[in-house]
């Protein structure tokens, strides 16, 4: 049993919070040192969302697309540290919000009434309830399926694998980080290298290059004037 699911008491030395902490950074800086390659890859895709994040918007038109690109970047990012500690369920929850922040602003941009829907969401139940229903999966995806299926496919392909693996509270996700322990089934905060954190390092690489297609599909040409198709095209690829 990992010592990290071993240490539930209070009685040490140092906390058990701190302890997992240190051993995530750890694993960060290890990855690091050890994988160079891998970290380049995550490295260029984080400076093409920094490019991406430098284009100019219209803001009588795109007052929010800004704020959806920078949320898709903050995510990606913190899907990587997550990764990267070894923390694999995690970092499917996050890669989610990637690419949801991703659809979520092609679905407003291309629906220019449901901008307000969006602002006006807590204004009261039937608000939230107007929300809900405008924003849904099909909905959202349908938008980015009347622009690329190509691009639609792959997205819900990846939406899926993080449903399965952590985004939601399924099957792989449970059992690709459980131990058997005399008290029964606990769990591993902390394990890079398994099977699943494989899964997560494909998601996190995959889920930023795809959020950024679809952001693509908003800026177009102002995406290709920046360099960033180019980069999109000739750079990183999901590593498996």
């Amino acid at each position: 049993m990992n010592k990290d699911t071993q240490q539930t008491g209070r009685d040490n030395n140092k906390s058990n919070l701190r302890g997992i902490i240190e051993k995530y950074v750890h694993n960060c800086g290890d990855f690091m040192d050890s994988n160079a390659g891998a970290f380049a890859v995550l490295e260029d895709i984080y400076d093409i969302f920094m490019n991406a994040r430098g284009i100019p918007c219209d803001k009588a038109t795109e007052l929010l697309l800004p704020m959806f690109l920078g949320r898709a970047h903050a995510a990606y990012t913190n899907a990587v540290l997550l990764v990267l500690s070894g923390a694999s369920p995690e970092c499917f929850m996050v890669i989610r919000g990637c690419l949801e922040n991703a659809v979520y602003a092609l679905h407003l941009q291309r629906n220019p009434d449901s901008q307000r829907v969006w602002l006006e969401r807590k204004r009261n139940n039937n608000a939230r309830k107007a929300c809900r229903n405008l924003f849904t999966y099909g909905n959202t995806h349908k938008t980015l399926a009347l622009e690329d299926t190509t691009l639609k496919d792959a997205v819900d392909a990846l939406y899926q694998k993080c449903l399965d693996c952590g985004a939601h509270p399924n099957v792989d996700g449970h059992l690709g980080t459980s131990v058997v322990t005399p008290w029964g089934c606990n769990v591993s905060m902390c394990h890079p290298g398994s099977e699943l954190w494989k899964r997560a390092l494909y998601a996190t690489t995959n889920g930023g290059i795809l959020a950024l297609r679809v952001f693509g599909l908003i800026y177009g040409s102002r995406f290709d004037n920046a360099g960033v198709t180019r980069t999109l095209d000739e750079g990183p690829r999901p590593m498996s």
